[in-house]
């Protein structure tokens, strides 16, 4: 007889809108249930990404940062009943709780922390504090880039030896699946689409994307389509239209099945600042959309292969950033030639199979040898 599945709880804050919440979607339904056997633990119960039915879910009554203590003891009291082998938490915020939960728990479950986005912009204050305590006892704490993981072990050294690189598993025959389906706005005739997918906030610098596009505006037509929201949209949209490019920005909120609207595009792009490893950059270049990106800290340089799949600029420079787009739009073979080469290399990089492998065993005994 073989030896019986792990049992693993995943702490998730929720299971709706995000890359963190997308690979977890991922890993639960693609778990090879003979080797690994998931709970799931939701923050706030917010589900909106595919949710396996054999997956019992324990919802933890999160509030805000002053119900922190009290989520933690609803994670203790699930951890001790239930008993599980490992218990995977999945962002900053279920890490910080998990870990806390962790340290007064009776059962002793192995402990993975997945961290996707780089501790300076999320562990800060008392974060900071608690994160520092908590790292330390993790087992394994997977980051999704190498260069994510040179970060991690700079700001928390205490758990150097614990890192590990898994990049996300990305499930491309679902995300071909979706991309035929109709798109929510059609293709303007005879205009190329540029495509940007993510939350409206400060680290993806939106800003900057706006005033490249207003130069590319400025010596040819195209559209620019913005998947996303977030606290920063009103300001954004005031910028564009002191920019005078309001009537070709399409402001498409948070969009349930972006890869559609990447069918349509001509090319992807990305301007932030920083990144863990980012899942829309991945998505689109598996799709076979070339893509202008900052060569930001971390992720990026990881994914794309400067001019094979697309082109990397430095962060904050606009005028490289428009530069580039308009090469690529100006230069229709070579577009084209870029996309077939990052379908190949993001199919081939960030195959589901294999790294959801990867995941069972670093879930299992022989991922902690």
């Amino acid at each position: 007889m073989g030896e019986r599945p792990v049992r693993a709880l995943v702490v998730s804050n929720t299971l709706a809108t995000g890359g963190a919440q997308r690979v977890t979607s991922t890993l639960l339904r693609h778990f090879d249930r003979e080797k690994v056997r998931p709970a799931l633990a939701l923050l706030r119960p917010e589900v909106a990404y595919p949710l396996p039915d054999d997956v019992p879910v324990h919802l933890l009554g999160y509030r805000g940062v002053l119900s922190f203590i009290a989520t933690a003891r609803r994670l203790r009291g699930l951890i001790d009943d239930a008993e599980p082998d490992v218990v995977l938490s999945n962002v900053n915020a279920t890490n910080l709780i998990t870990g806390w939960a962790l340290r007064s728990a009776r059962h002793r479950p192995r402990w993975v922390a997945r961290v996707g986005a780089h501790p300076k912009e999320n562990d800060r204050g008392m974060r900071k504090v608690v994160a520092r305590r908590v790292y330390g006892r993790a087992d394994r704490v997977v980051v999704n880039s190498r260069g994510l993981g040179e970060a991690v072990a700079t700001h928390y050294p205490g758990c150097v030896e614990a890192i590990t690189c898994i990049p996300n598993p990305t499930d491309f025959e679902l995300i071909d699946t979706l991309a035929r389906e109709p798109p929510p706005l059609q293709r303007p005739s005879g205009t190329p689409v540029i495509i940007a997918v993510g939350r409206l906030f400060r680290p993806k610098r939106y800003d900057v994307m706006l005033r490249a596009f207003a130069e590319v505006r400025s010596v040819r037509s195209a559209e620019l389509r913005i998947c996303g929201d977030g606290p920063e949209r009103a300001a954004l949209r005031r910028l564009s239209s002191r920019l005078g490019i309001e009537d070709s920005v399409r402001w498409m909120g948070f969009v349930d099945n972006p890869y559609s609207v990447m069918r349509q595009a001509d090319l992807f792009l990305m301007t932030s600042e920083n990144e863990g490893l980012p899942n829309a950059l991945i998505e689109a270049q598996g799709l076979g959309l070339p893509a202008v990106s900052t060569d930001c800290p971390h992720g990026p340089s990881e994914i794309i292969v400067d001019g094979v799949t697309g082109l990397l600029v430095r962060v904050g420079d606009t005028t490289g950033i428009s530069d580039a787009m308009t090469r690529l739009l100006l230069d229709e073979p070579w577009r084209l030639e870029l996309g077939r080469s990052a379908r190949i290399v993001a199919r081939r990089q960030f195959d589901n199979a294999v790294l959801t492998a990867t995941w069972e065993q670093c879930l299992s005994d022989r991922g902690f040898q």
